[in-house]
């Protein structure tokens, strides 16, 4: 996404905290040269008192500016969008321009290296397949091991068929989604 208002927004955060810090350490020598002079009784109570509010005021200012360039540095993750995995981009759902909106897809990602298959099984072969249990699927020309991740206990009752969803090792990505 476009980031560069988020950029701008740090570089600013980063201008303020720059010119907070050097306030505050103006404030706190500032401070600490009256506080000598109050001790040397050449310096009132009432400098002191001004001295130590423009050091604490300062101060806040600083810790105000370092959270403001923290929460601009976290914004900026927003506007870079990761899988959890890696994959491939196999249809997007905006274009350049467009406004994401949250929970809306914005792109359809797929691992190659592992499928996961949905087929179905009638009321008399399901008993045959539990969970964790390794089954021969063939595809076209290709043959190999699928474990079964799960049986759908409720058939269709149209159809009388049940629901087995296995997943299929597929490293040298040789079957395509």
């Amino acid at each position: 996404l476009d980031s560069r208002d988020a950029s701008n927004r740090i570089e600013q955060a980063k201008a303020g905290l720059a010119a907070a810090e050097s306030q505050f350490k103006n404030a706190e020598a500032y401070y600490n040269r009256i506080k000598k002079l109050h001790e040397e009784q050449s310096a009132t109570e009432q400098h002191l008192d001004n001295a130590l509010t423009q050091y604490e005021a300062t101060k806040a200012g600083a810790s105000v500016s370092r959270n403001q360039l923290a929460e601009a540095r976290n914004q900026l993750d927003y506007f870079n969008i990761k899988a959890p995995f890696g994959g491939f981009v196999t249809s997007r759902t905006v274009d350049v321009g467009d406004m994401g909106a949250p929970g809306a897809p914005l792109v359809t990602v797929e691992m190659q290296d592992s499928l996961k298959i949905v087929t179905t099984l009638s009321e008399r072969d399901v008993g045959k397949v539990t969970a964790g249990q390794s089954v021969l699927v063939e595809i076209g020309k290709t043959r190999s091991q699928a474990r079964v991740e799960s049986v759908v206990p409720a058939g269709d009752p149209s159809t009388r068929r049940f629901k087995v969803r296995l997943v299929m090792q597929n490293e040298d990505g040789t079957l395509l989604s």
